[in-house]
């Protein structure tokens, strides 16, 4: 059996420049500090309380260089409480306008700069929340440019590719390439965040900028 750290390993040689995003969720704090240990800082979690917490618990552990990314569900109403968690540096799930408000409202009770992405909706899943459209997208675009705030920056699109289908690969193929020419069109520049445990490899030929990386990363699988 593999451990943590040659996992991490073998992940990062395949990875390259795409940066990764240690999908914690499926880990300890122990794990947690045996990874920032050996050199890596950028943490992800879907859940507001568990991130919150593991983020304290990480500060009393002293892992002061830790970065988290927040990359679940927000709802309205727990967004105040995402926002007070220590060392949150982007928020990968803006999925509807009326959330991109609220958080530009709420950008001065912030204490450092904060990046967002746009989730897109690139799969037809009822479950998934996101961005469906290019004129969705540029309206949110739009808001971001005549709202702008010196301590939020939107920086790039996120989405999940389709997972309950017959066809695994192409299904997530046409998600990856759909974004990546929502990203083409709005704007070049923007990063994308694709690819998790079990297609990032297909996600890389896309040009990602980050992979999420959960459950192959900690759980060997």
């Amino acid at each position: 059996m593999t451990t943590l750290a040659q996992r991490y390993s073998k992940l990062k040689s395949e990875l390259g420049a795409t940066e990764l995003l240690a999908v914690s969720k499926y880990s300890g704090v122990k794990e947690i500090a045996e990874l920032y240990d050996l050199g890596h800082l950028s943490f992800g979690e879907n859940r507001v309380e568990q991130c919150l917490e593991r983020a304290l618990a990480c500060r009393d552990l002293g892992l002061h260089k830790i970065e988290w990314h927040f990359i679940g569900n927000i709802q309205t109403n727990k967004l105040n409480k995402l926002l007070t968690i220590p060392n949150l540096v982007a928020i990968h799930s803006i999925d509807r306008l009326e959330l991109l408000m609220k958080l530009y409202q709420r950008g001065d009770q912030l204490a450092a700069p904060l990046d967002f992405f746009l989730q897109v909706k690139t799969s037809d899943e009822e479950e998934k929340q996101g961005f469906e459209t290019l004129q969705e997208l540029n309206e949110a675009f739009q808001y971001c440019r005549d709202s702008s705030h010196s301590k939020l920056r939107l920086v790039g699109l996120m989405t999940m590719a389709k997972i309950r289908t017959e066809n695994y690969e192409r299904d997530a193929r046409a998600s990856f390439k759909k974004l990546k020419d929502f990203r083409d069109q709005l704007d070049p520049n923007l990063k994308l965040s694709m690819g998790m445990s079990g297609d990032y490899k297909w996600a890389l030929e896309y040009d990602t900028s980050i992979v999420r990386v959960g459950s192959y990363l900690f759980e060997g699988a």
